[in-house]
């Protein structure tokens, strides 16, 4: 193509392949850091004009309008750039907008260039830049008033995208773009809405199950039937699309809604919490409803077939009945009140090192009786070692096992035993009972869980592996359980080696020696519910205890005035007194008006783990009410016949 311009150089224009001149590094920063293109071109010495270089792109494109123009390329505006090249030819400076359309979307760009001249004033060089001012020509299309509207809708915390009737994008905000970074560089006037959601369905930037063509698809019928659209992407956040159609085209506002779905899933996980928790206490309920009133009932039947009977046998029959028939309900009762302390989390842990010794001893004075009154063998195997973890947690966990293995074993025997297994020792319970089906292994933690055939059997509300499991999930420790239907089973609870050194020498070891001749010990029970102070005294009673009794702190004190009255070996005290004393401290002012250390233990109906923690760190062991008279006897036996202690009377 051969041209003249006015007063200046005319030649031809060519397209060489390869630029006569590099570009520089500082040249193509600039350009990238602004998003626009920077180009030059070159007269020769016979005044044809040759492409030097070109840096930067636009959307992704290398956009130079002149250099499509002497390429002759379609559909570019071929008179205002022929205008635009002869003023720089002239040696002026020269702007032009033009529409530039590619492949997806109609751009509005900017050339603007000036010449440069060599010594003697002649055009030597062309150098310029293009850059998108789309978004500019909506503001100045609209006006003064449209310079405020794009200011306002620009500041929205809002993303919006305007579409014409061809669903065409006109305009997209700031947060539209933030909305959808990922795809920005594309966001341009003149994109089409199906070209919108098919490069966003394939840039990675949604989280899409299934095929990115199947996403976009939906995607525009949703915008173009006005449907709202709910969309989680790939950084985790969810954007909420809402399209809103008019005369003169479309609005697709995007909200960023991922605190409101975290709400949302907040509230639905604390329904479900809360759904699960009344259902776990309607079924709590009825069970406990069910498992209180039969031996309630049967209670009732023993209370009255006892009236009138002479026979000391028969008498002694039925009273034997109404003793296991209350054990039962004791033990339902606390199971209830340890679940309810672990639904309430008001079980707090104290980890200290111990001997493991320490707790089996216990146990076997627990549970040796009622193995033996069921004529099954009873063993545990001595330990020396050194545990770290909650004493009395450990001995709850261990005391459901054992008592679960009694419960489900007719004959053969209850071995208790501790293997170590690296760093944790393993305290293992065995028993030859039923067994439990294997089916079955996975739902025996769970509340109320009772073996199908053995529901009808035996008594209890199926508590008792649940709150083992659910302390030891509270200490971090592991259980396991193996079982051969018909031979029998067992459970184990796995536990941190302690060191010796460390180990809490506070609570006193209880000896398996128990049961001990009280015969002639002297005790003061003081307690102010006469019909618990009088079935305590009756029990101390058979076991030869000299009983001395008084309902509060001020009675007791003034039993002693006498100073020849009989001195107690040993004080059973009620936390809670009337006049607002607490036990402990009527038990100091009898130690004061006496002269010695009384031995004395402290029976409270608070199980408050702080208040237990309260009393047992003045040296007191504490008896949880209702009184277990195994575990009562055991605690006298130790005080009055194992404690080391210097007795000044």
């Amino acid at each position: 193509m051969r041209w003249s311009g006015d007063g200046g150089a005319g030649g031809e224009l060519t397209d060489p392949h390869v630029a006569s001149r590099a570009v520089h590094p500082q040249t193509a920063l600039i350009c990238r850091t602004l998003g626009c293109v920077g180009y030059a071109f070159a007269f020769d010495e016979t005044g044809v004009l040759h492409f030097e270089w070109a840096t930067g792109d636009i959307a992704g494109e290398e956009i130079v309008p002149l250099r499509a123009l002497l390429a002759e390329r379609a559909g570019i505006e071929a008179v205002p750039l022929l205008s635009h090249l002869r003023k720089l030819s002239a040696g002026n400076a020269s702007e032009v907008d033009l529409n530039w359309r590619s492949d997806i979307a109609t751009l509005r760009v900017r050339d603007s260039a000036q010449p440069e001249f060599d010594r003697f004033g002649r055009v030597i060089r062309i150098v310029g830049t293009v850059r998108d001012v789309s978004f500019d020509a909506w503001s100045v299309t609209a006006g003064s008033e449209g310079v405020w509207q794009r200011h306002m809708v620009e500041r929205l915390d809002q993303g919006l995208a305007c579409w014409d009737l061809d669903e065409r994008l006109v305009f997209a905000n700031r947060k539209f773009r933030e909305l959808h970074r990922g795809v920005s560089s594309i966001l341009r006037p003149g994109i089409s809405a199906r070209a919108f959601f098919s490069i966003v369905a394939r840039s990675g930037e949604v989280a899409i199950e299934g095929l990115a063509a199947l996403w976009a698809r939906s995607a525009l019928h949703d915008f173009r039937h006005e449907h709202v659209r709910e969309q989680q992407l790939a950084d985790g956040r969810w954007l909420e699309a809402t399209p809103v159609r008019f005369a003169e085209g479309s609005i697709l506002r995007i909200d960023d809604v991922t605190r409101q779905k975290a709400s949302e899933q907040a509230l639905r996980q604390a329904k479900e919490v809360a759904e699960t928790a009344n259902l776990k206490k309607s079924r709590f309920l009825r069970a406990a409803n069910h498992d209180l009133r039969q031996p309630l009932a049967t209670l009732k039947i023993l209370i009255y077939s006892s009236f009138g009977v002479e026979n000391e046998d028969k008498r002694h029959e039925l009273l034997h009945s109404m003793d296991v028939t209350v054990g039962i309900m004791d033990e339902i009762l606390g199971s209830l009140l340890q679940i309810g302390q672990l639904d309430a989390g008001r079980i707090a842990t104290r980890v200290v090192h111990f001997q493991i010794g320490q707790v089996l001893d216990r146990l076997k004075i627990e549970f040796a009786p009622q193995a033996e009154a069921k004529g099954l063998r009873f063993k545990i195997v001595p330990s020396r070692s050194t545990v770290q973890t909650d004493r009395a947690l450990l001995e709850r966990i261990l005391s459901n096992f054992i008592a679960n293995a009694i419960r489900f074993t007719e004959t053969g025997e209850i071995l208790i035993g501790a293997r170590r297994r690296g760093s944790t020792l393993e305290i293992q319970v065995w028993d030859s009972g039923c067994g439990i089906p294997d089916d079955q292994l996975a739902l025996i933690f769970e509340e109320f869980h009772q073996v199908a055939d053995q529901r009808t059997q035996q008594r209890g509300l199926g508590l008792g592996l649940n709150i083992a499991y659910r302390l030891a999930e509270l200490l971090d420790h592991q259980i396991d359980v193996r079982s051969q239907l018909g031979s029998g089973s067992m459970f184990s609870v796995s536990v941190p080696v302690g060191s010796v050194w460390q180990s809490d020498l506070g609570e006193p070891e209880i000896s398996e020696r128990i049961g001990g001749e009280f015969l002639g010990a002297e005790v003061l029970v003081i307690e102010d519910n006469e019909l618990l102070r009088n079935t305590v005294c009756l029990l101390l009673d058979r076991w030869g205890v000299k009983v001395t009794e008084a309902s509060d702190g001020d009675k007791a004190l003034a039993l002693f005035d006498d100073p020849d009255s009989p001195r107690p070996d040993l004080a059973l005290v009620d936390y809670r007194l009337p006049n607002g004393r607490a036990g402990t401290e009527v038990l100091a002012d009898l130690r004061a008006l006496l002269g010695y250390d009384l031995p004395g233990i402290v029976a409270t109906a608070d199980n408050d783990p702080a208040l237990v923690g309260r009393i047992r760190s003045e040296g007191l062991p504490v008896l949880i009410k209702p009184i277990n008279p195994a575990r009562l006897r055991s605690a006298m036996h130790h005080l009055l016949y194992e404690q080391n202690r210097e007795t000044e009377r």
